[in-house]
């Protein structure tokens, strides 16, 4: 998880120029591109740079800079997110919509992975060893299948702890509920995360 203070207020940009802007934006260079490592499908990791998708990213958030001052609805970063998921999403429909046939081509098969693979995935693209890295798609496999169980508020309140690694307070702020309810959420979606992890060992 970064150190980076968020930046609350509106208040903290001004007043600035466009290259101070632009170092404030490589604070979060590394959170944003972790993000978009779990959020971006497999088959687009394989064709695109995760750098020029961040760098999409910032650009838009610069264009749009003006509106959040303006607006300060949310924390900087959790803005910066949104303009993330937005962009992934984009990327998601051009390349995996209009050019659908040749990506899975590229794949091998029929059937494109579950929107959840690219989550399960992150932190596991490295192995030391050829049986380490069959035990690591094993856990893989088993954690697809235990998220695909689970509802969908449950799925992304872990996604965004534990995959994004958003801290309580921006999970609230991205969902729109106090700290209580979004800590007493991520609790719950846990427990039955396990539940559904046991069960899986269990047969």
């Amino acid at each position: 998880m970064s150190s980076v203070p968020d930046l609350s207020s509106a208040a903290t940009w001004e007043p600035k120029s466009s290259v101070a802007h632009a170092a404030e934006f490589e604070k979060y260079r590394n959170r944003i591109r972790h993000i978009v490592r779990a959020r971006l499908h497999p088959l687009l990791l394989r064709r695109l740079d995760a750098e020029d998708v961040v760098q999409e990213i910032f650009l838009t958030a610069q264009q749009r800079l003006e509106q959040w001052k303006q607006e300060n609805a949310f924390p900087f970063f959790v803005w910066l997110r949104q303009i993330t998921i937005q962009t992934v999403q984009n990327f998601h429909r051009y390349h995996l919509h209009a050019r659908r046939r040749t990506l899975l081509q590229e794949q091998h098969g029929d059937e494109c992975t579950s929107s959840w693979e690219p989550i399960a995935r992150v932190g596991g693209r490295s192995s030391s060893s050829p049986s380490q890295a069959a035990i690591r798609r094993e856990a893989v496999s088993a954690l697809e299948e235990a998220l695909q169980n689970l509802s969908d508020n449950d799925r992304e309140i872990i996604s965004l702890r534990n995959f994004e690694c958003l801290s309580n307070t921006e999970v609230a702020a991205c969902l729109g509920i106090s700290e209580k309810a979004a800590s007493i959420r991520y609790i719950r979606a846990l427990d039955r995360l396990r539940v559904e992890l046991n069960r899986k060992r269990d047969y």
